[in-house]
């Protein structure tokens, strides 16, 4: 299974760890040439530059922002934590849903 990393982030309207995005073509050009200098050779071939609406965690309003990101194989560790982290999710939907049919049930039987 593969990992998406972050290489840099940059916000449009609003600042992000990496600051703005550059509003010059010679300083976007090297901040991208910066960014992929940063990816190992190897992964240089799943850079992605993706633009994009991030939501506002404080107002749930969005400002775009610019991610230079590519893609590894994840580690035996991270897929140890992502499997132990996705079956607490998926054993939380098994309890919604459990609880969600017996509501249902109940409702069901009322209404006979």
């Amino acid at each position: 299974m593969d990992k998406t990393i972050v290489v840099r982030h940059f916000g449009v309207a609003s600042k992000t760890e990496d600051g703005y995005v550059p509003h010059t073509v010679i300083e976007l050009i090297s901040a991208l040439q910066d960014a992929l200098s940063d990816i190992p050779p190897q992964y240089r071939a799943t850079a992605d530059v993706d633009i994009s609406e991030d939501p506002d965690p404080y107002d749930g309003c969005g400002y775009d922002s610019l991610r230079v990101t590519y893609s590894r194989p994840m580690t035996e560790r991270e897929q140890e934590e992502y499997a132990r982290s996705r079956r607490a999710d998926l054993l939380s939907e098994i309890i919604d849903y459990e609880r969600l049919a017996n509501d249902r049930r109940a409702e069901l039987a009322s209404l006979s």
